[in-house]
């Protein structure tokens, strides 16, 4: 098979596929509807939850049941997510709590 330049010199780097890492970090920004007067919230996947909270899966379900933390997303029949803003909101509210305990207050979380 030839090469598809004339000169059969090896392609350039702009020109080789990208795998894994370098490809994302090439990947096109996807744009955002600027005519949306809602802000776009980024969906969570439960992994990133567990990690952003340090909650297992058993404790975060709980939390849930308890109405102590925000409900998931149903994606699919099979996926969930939650709104980062929503878990992030519960992060500051728990931080929050707990500096009142701390200074001596009684919290009410």
């Amino acid at each position: 098979m030839k090469p598809s330049n004339p000169t059969n010199a090896r392609p350039s780097a702009d020109q080789l596929p990208l795998f894994g890492e370098a490809r994302a970090k090439r990947a096109r920004p996807r744009s955002v509807a600027t005519t949306s007067p809602v802000k776009a919230d980024r969906i969570m996947r439960r992994r990133e939850v567990q990690h952003s909270t340090g909650f297992s899966r058993s404790s975060l379900y709980r939390l849930i049941a308890r109405k102590e933390f925000p409900p998931p997303i149903r994606l699919s029949k099979n996926a969930v997510g939650w709104l980062a803003s929503e878990v992030e909101a519960w992060i500051v509210s728990r931080v929050a709590a707990s500096r009142r305990e701390g200074a001596g207050g009684n919290p009410q979380a």
